[in-house]
């Protein structure tokens, strides 16, 4: 074997192995932040029970907490599903022109994920609190990954356009 076949075989490998590592990362990265979105909201409510009742020790409006916190989050799940698709992406990177495509795949659906995920432990932590409110943040966060997907299928038909396939031979050819 080449030098130049083994060097792009064990740059190949060397992918694999850290997006295999990413996976684990990704993993944990997607547990904690859902972890993190059920505490926020947990504490919201509570911090609302408390102000209703008269006997709010915390912060007078714990809006400004949740709000910093919901977004981050949400983008810590997305980082986490897209870490999640890097061995694909090691994968098709053997073919020129897949790599690229596969990464920008991952990236809508992890986007989707993640915003699907986030209001998904948000409409779980509300439902006995808030049921309709629950219920619209489901709704809401479907429609929106949704249409992430259907957007992310749109872009994907531009930026890579399939080329056609030629049509068949009406006889075969004969060897």
């Amino acid at each position: 074997m080449s030098r130049r076949i083994s060097s792009k075989i064990d740059s190949w490998l060397g992918g694999i192995l850290r997006s295999l590592i990413g996976v684990v990362v990704g993993l944990a990265l997607i547990v904690g932040m859902v972890a993190l979105l059920s505490w926020n909201e947990i504490g919201l409510l509570q911090a609302e029970r408390a102000l209703a009742l008269g006997s709010a020790p915390i912060l007078a409006n714990p809006n400004i907490l949740v709000w910093t916190i919901r977004p981050l989050a949400i983008i810590g799940l997305m980082a986490g599903f897209m870490l999640l698709g890097g061995p694909l992406a090691a994968i098709a990177s053997l073919s020129s022109g897949f790599g690229a495509m596969v990464r920008f795949g991952t990236a809508i659906f992890a986007t989707a994920l993640g915003l699907g995920l986030g209001a998904l432990t948000i409409a779980f932590v509300w439902l006995f609190y808030r049921p309709w409110l629950s219920l619209g943040v489901v709704l809401i966060g479907a429609v929106v990954s949704i249409g992430i997907v259907y957007l992310g299928v749109r872009i994907a038909d531009i930026r890579y356009p399939s080329e056609p396939l030629p049509p068949p031979d009406a006889e075969p050819s004969a060897v």
